[in-house]
């Protein structure tokens, strides 16, 4: 009894994020002695020793379910900055199991000496560097800051908002969310966190405008944090023009469905066709918008046209995908090119796994060897796989009567079942890709191969930047003394256990 109480307060302290240092608070002590007299609870040098033990058991369970993946596994890396200044880099490993579902683990949190800010990791995203190219969408956005921390910093000010908020009925919004409508502020990071503090200080605006006007909250020719009538907008506009871009990071942050395949087709195409299709009253928008459009280009056009000699792994998630299949966002000369590629891939797809099987096939037989305590007489032959397989018979000379099987024929199976594939209709966009794999591996068996492989890949490094937000609870400034081995040890358990 003892024993399973103590593995339920490690399992608490492990899915809760909880300091191990909770077991010697007096509280927690006298709540467990009224919950169960005559249990000794633990110390916190007990603990930490069954968490390492548990730690083992669970990484050696990692590893046998590793063990058995046969597909390609994927991995997506983020760098993080610990409340005691240190850095460390989260690496996180995606795969399809054997049921068609991408299952995914934490592999490491492992201590990083090379520097990385806040500027480094966020320069490359496309809405940031279109962000700030203009001087007056920059302006605004500082300015809708200051405002936006004007209001969190003072509590009179805050209590206003609240006042005006409940008057004009905006307090919850207009569908009537639960939560209160507070002002948020935006992250450096994260681009999108200014697309939401801009989203909800237009919806707030005539309560923030109330408020900031108020002389008890602004003094009398004060009135500089409020924002100018074109400053508003110019964020009216903003927020419409950076909607995509929002609905496409939500989407591509998924985790339990595939995202790679959709990148080409949906998310770029999409993105692309969204800065062309408005104009807006606001100049710095318009250029907002050509500018965002520049980077598009520049920045994801291997994603959207085949490389010849590249990897073209999203292009190859798509062809794999049965909702892109047609590749209609392509050249009629890049769908070729990929399904070329296609091909090349699944018949090597298919040596690989002949080779596997062949390979398995004599260590078996080696093992059979080995058991026997008869003495086997020298083999004048040794079956291959495919013989095994076609049930080929032998003459008394170990001769096969039937011809070996010939390469050529593989790859004109394999050719034609990716022209059988490619032929057929997509299915609709709402539809599951893994659920349509699981129904229809039999019928495209190569093909199947490859699809677990590419539609594993993650489209963005959003799963280590979640291992990071538990990471980040895990050292809080209760436990910023955690050695490096137990942060790693608890942010592994809390993922996988």
């Amino acid at each position: 009894m003892s024993a399973e109480l103590s593995d339920s307060i490690l399992k608490m302290i492990i899915k809760d994020m909880r300091p191990i240092a909770i077991v010697e608070g007096q509280g927690f002590r006298e709540m467990i002695k009224a919950f169960q007299p005559g249990y000794t609870l633990p110390s916190r040098h007990c603990i930490t020793n069954l968490m390492e033990k548990k730690y083992e058991a669970t990484l050696e369970k990692v590893k046998a379910e590793l063990k058995k993946v046969k597909s390609k596994i994927t991995l997506t890396t983020d760098a993080w900055t610990s409340i005691a200044t240190e850095a460390y880099l989260g690496v996180t490993c995606h795969f399809i199991n054997q049921d068609w579902e991408l299952t995914s683990y934490s592999l490491t949190t492992m201590p990083l000496e090379e520097r990385h800010t806040a500027e480094n990791i966020a320069a490359w995203l496309v809405v940031n560097h279109a962000l700030k190219k203009d001087p007056q969408i920059n302006k605004a956005l500082g300015a809708a800051r200051s405002l936006v921390e004007h209001f969190r910093r003072s509590e009179l000010a805050s209590s206003k908002l609240k006042v005006k908020q409940k008057q004009m009925g905006t307090d919850k919004g207009a569908r009537g969310d639960e939560k209160p409508h507070k002002l948020i502020q935006d992250v450096a990071v994260r681009w999108n966190s200014s697309y939401y503090m801009v989203q909800r200080l237009v919806e707030q605006r005539w309560p923030v405008t109330a408020a900031i006007s108020d002389p008890e909250i602004t003094p009398r020719g004060k009135h500089y944090l409020d924002l100018k009538s074109d400053q508003w907008a110019l964020l009216e506009d903003l927020e419409q023009v950076l909607k995509p871009f929002e609905k496409a990071t939500v989407f591509l942050s998924g985790q339990s469905y595939v995202t790679i395949s959709a990148l080409p087709p949906v998310i770029i195409k999409g993105l692309q066709r969204s800065t062309q299709k408005t104009t807006y009253e606001s100049a710095p928008v318009n250029s907002f918008q050509r500018a965002a459009a520049q980077e598009i280009a520049s920045r994801w056009e291997g994603e959207t046209t085949f490389i010849e000699g590249g990897r073209n792994v999203s292009l190859i998630a798509a062809v794999l995908d049965p909702r892109f299949r047609k590749l209609k966002f392509l050249s009629s000369a890049d769908v070729l090119k990929v399904q070329v590629k296609l091909q090349s891939l699944a018949v090597q797809a298919k040596r690989n796994e002949m080779e596997q099987l062949q390979q398995e096939s004599v260590e078996l037989l080696e093992q059979d060897d080995s058991d026997s305590e008869q003495p086997v007489p020298k083999r004048r032959r040794e079956m291959s796989v495919l013989d095994a397989l076609l049930g080929s018979s032998f003459d008394s000379e170990g001769q096969s009567n039937e011809e070996d099987n010939d390469p050529e024929d593989d790859s004109e199976m394999v050719k034609s079942e990716v022209l059988m594939y490619c032929a057929e209709q997509c299915i609709a966009s709402d539809k599951s890709p893994l659920q349509w794999w699981k129904d229809n591996a039999t019928r495209f068996p190569t093909l199947a191969i490859l699809a677990r492989s590419y539609l594993a890949v993650s489209a963005t490094s959003t799963p280590s930047e979640r291992l990071f937000s538990a990471a980040g609870n895990i050292v809080s400034k209760k436990r910023a003394s955690l050695t490096a081995e137990h942060v790693d040890m608890l942010t592994f358990l809390h993922y996988n256990a």
